[in-house]
């Protein structure tokens, strides 16, 4: 389980976006998300929302170009020395956008003696790219495999629809439930089909709820 880490709108995507405004590429989660965080770590007596949600698990961290501020790397080394174990590094976002760090963070996680993963950032109602899962599958598994590190376990990060108010939709982008459940499985069929390993999912459904689903 990922520990939270801070996240803020910020631009600097790669690729070619469609009209909506991709503000949220560089965080790890979505600003709804991060606002319920928010407000449980304030309610959180005598802890902290991440020693909650740590608790008894695996010490991970979770990150994504916000992580690199004015550039700078992230020392994995002293990660794995301060008792990190896995990362989970987002690798995209829809099918427009690629994180510039994230083949680096991943060979140089795995080198530190971390077990890495990559996660796509689900954008199941396209925002002006491809709503199509294959698409967005293939486009994470392209770029994973330009790295040195290959293509690790991968991710589907499914969240709240951080572009709600700028695409018109509802937060679970505009899709029915069934809809929302074809599409993970459609995902989910291209990942095995190019890879041969099932991709892993983390809902993040309520606050302070991070879970990978089977």
């Amino acid at each position: 389980m990922a520990v939270p880490a801070a996240a803020a709108s910020q631009s600097g995507q790669t690729g070619s976006p469609g009209p909506v405004d991709h503000s949220n590429v560089g965080a790890t989660h979505s600003p709804q998300l991060l606002r319920q965080f928010a407000n449980t770590a304030a309610g959180t007596s005598g802890s902290t929302l991440q020693d909650s949600v740590i608790a008894g698990a695996l010490q991970g961290v979770d990150v994504a170009s916000f992580q690199h501020p004015n550039r700078n790397p992230i020392d994995w080394a002293q990660a794995a020395a301060d008792g990190i174990q896995f990362a989970a590094v987002k690798g995209s976002e829809g099918a427009y956008y690629k994180n510039p760090y994230a083949l680096t963070d991943l060979a140089q996680a795995k080198a530190a003696g971390l077990s890495v993963m990559a996660y796509a950032f689900a954008i199941p109602n396209g925002n002006g790219s491809s709503s199509n899962p294959a698409t967005q599958a293939d486009d994470l598994i392209n770029y994973l495999a330009t790295g040195s590190a290959g293509v690790p376990a991968i991710m589907l990060d499914i969240e709240y629809d951080p572009y709600t108010t700028a695409d018109g939709t509802n937060i679970c982008y505009g899709l029915t439930q069934s809809a929302m459940v074809s599409w993970i499985s459609a995902f989910d069929a291209e990942v095995q089909k190019r890879t041969g390993q099932r991709a892993d999912h983390r809902l993040a459904d309520r606050a302070g709820d991070l879970r990978r689903d089977p």
